[in-house]
């Protein structure tokens, strides 16, 4: 996902923060992560914003499908993101606020994940029956 950052258009005030500080700015892998889920974030704020423009100018409902259709998209979205990092135990959590989100604390551990395709199965050996 792109940083919103630098698009045209871009409104900082839809931009979530990052642990209750502006965006970390250090090219490690974790900052790329962060960054990713303000995105997601930025991109459901916006998308939430059209609806409830939409909503104020009073429109049918039917107006809103497209509105609610981005919505979807981007919660979509971001919950591809959480797929993609819940193994390396990165767990992403918004701070809401009149309907946007405003803040988005991040937990994960502080070390290297090991991640292992090992799967291990045993046999349960049959339980005799009731004595005859």
């Amino acid at each position: 996902m792109n940083d919103p950052r630098s698009l045209p258009g871009f409104d900082p005030t839809l931009y979530p923060q990052c642990d209750h500080a502006d965006p970390p700015t250090d090219a490690s892998a974790i900052t790329a992560r962060k960054l990713e889920f303000l995105a997601a974030y930025y991109e459901l704020n916006c998308s939430y914003c059209a609806l409830m423009s939409l909503r104020a100018e009073g429109l049918p409902p039917q107006e809103e499908r497209t509105a609610l259709l981005a919505i979807e998209r981007a919660l979509l979205a971001r919950d591809a993101l959480e797929d993609k990092y819940a193994p390396y135990g990165v767990v992403a959590t918004p701070d809401f606020e009149n309907g946007l989100v405003k803040n988005i604390s991040f937990v994960q551990p502080p070390g290297p994940v090991v991640r292992s395709s090992l799967s291990m199965f045993f046999a349960v050996p049959p339980q005799p029956g009731p004595p005859a």
